[in-house]
């Protein structure tokens, strides 16, 4: 998905050489905008930290797939969804903009966990 969505040449095109990243997990490739967790046994005190870090900052991402997959429990029903047969991310993507609506009124666990307030609803379905 990564590949095909050219997300990462995107980023390159938009930020040049400006420090900001992606953090994915350890199953993505380390790229110039994509950060991953060090890995190893003979990793130093610094890059652990980093890994406790990060490793707090993306929970947030389970918690939205979690809070995604509770209101739209269909979407996680794999036995149920045909890749072929069905457009499954059609599913996924009106599901998450539907969630992320519903975020727009009552904010969420992430925007709790990083006290920020959600854009308005107006807003969202402008950008």
């Amino acid at each position: 998905m990564l590949s095909s969505s050219n997300l990462l040449q995107k980023l390159n095109a938009h930020l040049g050489n400006r420090a900001f990243y992606l953090h994915g997990d350890q199953g993505y490739p380390l790229r110039r905008h994509l950060i991953t967790p060090h890995q190893g046994n003979n990793i130093t005190q610094e890059e652990r930290d980093f890994n406790i870090v990060m490793s707090r900052m993306r929970i947030c991402v389970e918690w939205e797939f979690g809070e995604l997959f509770k209101k739209f429990a269909f979407i996680d029903f794999k036995k149920n969804l045909k890749i072929y047969l069905q457009p499954v991310a059609n599913y996924m993507v009106v599901a998450t903009i539907l969630k992320n609506c519903k975020t727009c009124f009552h904010g969420s666990q992430t925007s709790m966990y990083f006290q920020l307030i959600p854009p308005t609803l107006e807003s969202y379905v402008k950008n």
